[in-house]
């Protein structure tokens, strides 16, 4: 198969990468000469149609080819004949009873009445409709690839002279074999997804290692704690600090090792059903999958490697404090700790907290869009410090938040409060879990909320029109929509297309995706409020092109650019408009959108005119026109949506990591204390009293952890306010209230129940065993 090439390479400062084309290219008439010479050749065309009020599925694109070019394909007749005049079509996946209908199909044209000939089987790759060959010759005159019945060996030299006669243009490729699946439709959106997928699998793996790490410390720290005099009494035997130290590393080993043997083995389980989810919630493409592969197994060698790791880093610290245990202090000391806070812990909470100031302060002085990402930087950085020094908050927050008990009847506050101050890194092992969880969660999802709002924001301010014409069910609108709607008396209207375009990076030599907006000059002034640095846009023409801020040139420079379709070319900045969101990256002429769909039509009309009479004039079902204002704010909830998936997907594993470390901390420090307890019920406490008091303690950690962590997602999310208003006039903090206010419900439930359950059944012995019971 003779075909353009999907992808291009790239080469930057230091890397090397491949960017995927989302449009059809033609075949030139040079390679189509030296493909003939080879053989002989079947052409295919590859454009837009789709069965009015029929839906696109996302990677299955609605397209139309020639007949012939079924030969070579899956698509095989299930009922029927192939079409026999220009009047008829094939639909791959309808069923057997559509043979003989008449059916109105959808091109870039606009629509036509066409009698079904003959139905075959569905693909997952594409939504087929098939023409007579001459029919689609004249639909869509471009040929997009050819099937060579002849020799690859023979055809390739010849190519490759074709490529190197025409240096101007993406070259053409020969593919053989599986090969031959680069040339599918949806390829490069399987591409896109995929990329998007790994960096996003990539970025929670990441994020994973970190959070484990922190609290496979904090957990170790805890139990080096609780172990003082175990280890102690080994010092008296005779073990050296080192002995001490190596014997802490060795459990952690085993503990890792055991732990990630136990999650390697769930993952072969729980791999496939992430994919299922990834697929469902259209974040990976639809063949996606995890199969039992030997790439596989040799992963699980590196998650067991990964285990142990992560494990002895974690311990790390918490070793340096076992070997720090002197046998005589250990052995007088009281169970009594004031502060919690060790130097190494003091060390570290500093150093982050100083971090996170420091990326505080640059944020007002980097580049506005790199000022976002250092932003949320900062709310990690902030997260992790505020956890750190959360010993520091107990015994205040305790004191607060206990005085309407102590002040009550009972001695239940005053129990509460002192065990609380007696204990406090008993209570910060609580909640560092519940900071880290809802710190990152709030960060995370209020910055996402944040940014969309400010993107909804200035789409609102840049676009001038009253209404939009959207498609309900396909990738966009046709021709004939986009006539009906400028014959409307008095009325101002414009397509807009989105065209993919590749420009050069700023501050690289790099290539770098942008979203360009093909329109008409005269709707610049019109239809959008622009906000233009320097040039004018009415400038704008075939040779021209409006950039924002971001791409780092001034008006009269010349920008190489390539296109979706691999069209290069050379266009001249006429126009510098403000950085921002709004979408506004690039603007060119309609010249350049070849046949692409209208994404949307703007439109901007005299008094009376209203959505009603736009639609009326369009009597289109599969069309419908909403204000610009109702259009934005759906994006707006779509960005949003999406936003929350991905999100989601990054947060979930991170949580679940974190409220099983809530759960285990609660449940070691409640196993713990059965002398504690014992004593209580000897002074006439009841089982259930006991088991309150421990649970209201578990919940002031809680609530600990709750307050710090809406303390640094607040300061990182006005730090995120001040670096947007560099970008936008917009100043609206979003929060996801509902979300978070749920995720906090879910921990205080899990803190109540690893709380009771493990007190009910210390407390099942007699209290005058328990308080006889050697430690």
């Amino acid at each position: 198969m003779l075909t353009p090439a999907a992808s291009f390479p790239i080469r930057g400062d230091g890397y090397t990468d491949r960017l995927s084309l989302d449009g059809r290219p033609a075949l030139p008439d040079a390679a189509l000469s030296a493909a003939r010479e080879a053989g002989r050749v079947v052409e295919d065309r590859s454009f837009y149609a789709q069965l009015a009020g029929s839906r696109t599925s996302k990677g299955q694109p609605p397209l139309g080819h020639g007949w012939s070019a079924a030969a070579f394909t899956p698509y095989r007749l299930l009922a029927g004949s192939p079409p026999s005049g220009t009047d008829e079509v094939v639909l791959a996946g309808a069923p057997r009873d559509m043979v003989g209908r008449q059916v109105s199909v959808l091109t870039v044209a606009g629509p036509a009445s066409y009698r079904v000939s003959g139905v075959t089987a569905a693909t997952s790759f594409e939504q087929a409709i098939f023409f007579s060959d001459d029919r689609a010759a004249e639909l869509s005159p471009p040929i997009n690839a050819a099937v060579v019945y002849g020799s690859a060996d023979k055809l390739r030299p010849s190519i490759a002279r074709t490529n190197r006669d025409q240096p101007d243009r993406l070259p053409e490729v020969v593919l053989t074999g599986n090969a031959r699946h680069d040339a599918d439709p949806g390829r490069a959106d399987e591409r896109l997804a995929l990329r998007s997928v790994t960096g996003l699998l990539g970025v929670t793996g990441g994020l994973a290692a970190v959070v484990t790490i922190f609290l496979v410390g904090a957990t170790f720290a805890f139990s080096v704690n609780q172990r003082q005099r175990e280890l102690a009494l080994l010092r008296l035997a005779g073990g050296t600090p080192q002995q001490i130290r190596t014997m802490v590393l060795a459990e952690a080993a085993l503990i890792g090792l055991a732990a990630a043997t136990l999650g390697a083995l769930i993952g072969l389980v729980g791999g496939p059903l992430l994919a299922r989810w990834l697929v469902t919630r259209q974040v990976a493409p639809d063949w996606f999958q995890v199969r039992l592969t030997p790439l596989v197994l040799v992963a699980l060698v590196g998650v067991l490697l990964t285990g142990v790791c992560v494990a002895l880093v974690g311990a790390a610290l918490a070793c340096l404090r076992a070997g720090r245990i002197r046998p005589i202090e250990a052995l007088r000391q009281s169970q009594v700790s004031r502060t919690g806070m060790g130097l190494a812990r003091w060390m570290l909470g500093l150093f982050t907290l100083l971090l996170g100031v420091a990326l505080l302060w640059l944020v007002p002085l980097a580049d506005p869009l790199v000022a976002i990402g250092l932003n949320q930087g900062f709310a990690v950085v902030l997260v992790v410090a505020v956890a750190l020094l959360a010993p520091l908050a107990i015994r205040p927050v305790t004191q607060l938040a206990t005085l309407p008990l102590v002040l009550g009847r009972g001695a239940t506050g005053l129990l509460v409060r002192q065990t609380t101050f007696a204990s406090v890194r008993r209570a910060a092992a609580t909640a560092v879990p519940v900071i880290i969880t809802l710190g990152l969660a709030s960060a995370l999802l209020g910055s996402l909320a944040t940014l969309n709002a400010a993107k909804s924001h200035e789409l609102n301010r840049s676009l001038a029109s009253q209404f939009t014409v959207l498609s309900r069910t396909g990738p966009g609108l046709d021709q004939s929509v986009v006539d009906r709607v400028a014959e409307l008396p008095g009325v101002t209207s414009e397509p807009v297309r989105q065209v993919q375009l590749y420009g050069p990076q700023r501050g690289s030599t790099g290539l770098v995706q942008y979203q360009a907006q093909a329109v008409q000059p005269s709707a610049l002034t019109t239809l959008f409020d622009l906000q233009v640095v320097a040039g004018s846009v009415t400038a704008l023409n075939d040779s021209t092109m409006l950039i924002d801020q971001e791409w780092g040139k001034k008006v009269g420079d010349k920008v190489p650019v390539i296109f979706g379709d691999g069209t290069r070319g050379q266009l001249t900045v006429a126009a510098v408009l403000r950085t921002g969101f709004g979408n506004n990256s690039a603007f060119v002429t309609p010249s350049h959108a070849g046949q692409l769909l209208a994404d949307r039509i703007d439109v901007r009309g005299p008094a009376g005119l209203n959505a009603a009479v736009i639609a009326s004039a369009i009597n289109r079902p599969d069309v419908t026109v909403l204000a610009t204002t109702e259009w934005s704010r759906a994006t707006d909830r779509h960005q949003i949506e999406h936003s929350r998936q991905n999100a989601t997907t990054v947060l979930a594993i991170v949580l679940l990591y974190s409220v099983l470390a809530t759960a285990n901390t609660i449940a070691m420090a409640t196993a713990a204390r059965g002398r504690e307890f014992a004593a209580l019920r000897l002074a006439g406490a009841g089982r259930w009293r006991i088991a309150l008091i421990s649970t209201i303690e578990s919940l002031l950690a809680v609530l600990v952890g709750g307050l710090l962590a809406a303390i640094a997602t607040a300061i990182s999310l006005v730090g995120l306010r001040d670096a947007i208003r560099h970008v936008t006039d917009s100043s609206r903090i979003t929060i996801e209230w509902a979300m978070l206010a749920s995720l906090t419900g879910v921990i205080a439930v899990i803190a109540m129940l690893s709380t009771v359950i493990p007190c009910l059944l210390v407390m099942r012995a007699r209290p005058i065993q328990l308080v006889g019971n050697r430690e």
